[in-house]
């Protein structure tokens, strides 16, 4: 094989490699990105699940009380 052969089999290797590179911190940053978008889902679902846990004997307590006092009966909104 020719030097000048071997130089543009490398030269390819070496651009093939450098596009690789870039690829990969691409990735990386894309990950990174992901990392921060998830972690702040979490920290919403968190909130959400707090939230939820405070307020839900209170409603289940107001949707029953609001079941006994209306079922069996018709209901219908006064009209002005």
């Amino acid at each position: 094989m020719e030097s000048s052969e071997l130089e543009r089999r490398l030269d390819r290797i070496d651009e093939t490699l450098k596009r690789i590179e870039c690829a990969i911190s691409q990735m990386d940053t894309d990950v990174h990105g992901m990392q921060i978008t998830t972690q702040r889902m979490d920290n919403h679902i968190s909130f959400v699940e707090t939230v939820y846990q405070s307020v839900q004997r209170p409603f289940h307590a107001l949707m029953s009380a609001a079941n006994h006092t209306f079922v069996g009966r018709r209901f219908s909104p006064m009209l002005s």
